[in-house]
């Protein structure tokens, strides 16, 4: 799957191999901040690379339940020169 973008660059997708994964637990793997993980992950579903698939709610916890998403277990940013 490729996006081309406007900006000189585009995204490959590459194998059809997927995972899920909250952005939280996307953070922790990935060893960047909260804010960092969230905003590549909003990117990615924002280009239709990435999609969200389910919302996790923990029993008995209050609040908005957890959001999952389903992304590429591998990605490849191609820069134009």
């Amino acid at each position: 799957m490729v996006r081309e973008m406007t900006d000189g660059f585009e995204v490959l997708s590459l194998p059809e191999a997927t995972y899920r994964t909250s952005t939280k637990e996307f953070a922790e793997k990935a060893k960047v901040d909260y804010a960092v993980a969230q905003g590549f992950i909003k990117f990615l579903v924002s280009q239709g690379i990435a999609k969200e698939v389910e919302k996790r709610k923990i029993e008995g916890a209050k609040g908005k339940p957890t959001n999952v998403y389903e992304l590429p277990c591998e990605l490849r940013l191609q820069l134009a020169a």
